[in-house]
């Protein structure tokens, strides 16, 4: 089954990488605008699909192991919360930029809160990488 998966997976990637190549390709020779969008419309196709595959195949893991569903669940916990404390502290008056821009205030608040995932991911990250450090050391 997994050799199978691949071999699907290799050949929608080769057909779709030549489909956007060939887009590209007459976009540049003949600069024409409607093989422009259909490297946008590719592009997004793929995007889509990435996840797509993603989710499918997180869904099949998890529900590999009672084990595993525990640690999702906890996980998606985790990141619930990181979200909630990112939106409790996201700014919600417009700077001059965002009033000029013409912005609403929830676009602002989700801004925001995106922003501040990152910072907290951005250190999550940095704290495990400094903690594997010193569990390494402390281990030899």
């Amino acid at each position: 089954m997994d050799t199978l998966i691949k071999k699907i997976t290799n050949i929608t990637l080769i057909v779709v990488s030549i489909a956007a190549t060939l887009a590209a390709l007459i976009y540049n020779m003949l600069d024409n605008e409607s093989a422009m969008n259909w490297s946008f419309y590719i592009l997004y196709a793929m995007i889509i699909a990435v996840v797509l595959v993603l989710v499918f195949f997180a869904i099949i893991e998890v529900f590999s192991s009672k084990k595993q569903i525990l640690k999702t669940l906890l996980l998606l916990g985790i990141a619930a919360v990181v979200v909630i404390i990112a939106y409790i502290i996201a700014p919600s008056d417009l700077s001059d930029v965002a009033i000029r821009l013409e912005v609403t205030s929830s676009v602002y608040k989700w801004i925001g809160t995106s922003i501040n995932v990152v910072y907290f991911v951005f250190l999550g990250v940095v704290a495990a990488l400094l903690g594997s450090v010193i569990y390494l050391k402390i281990k030899k």
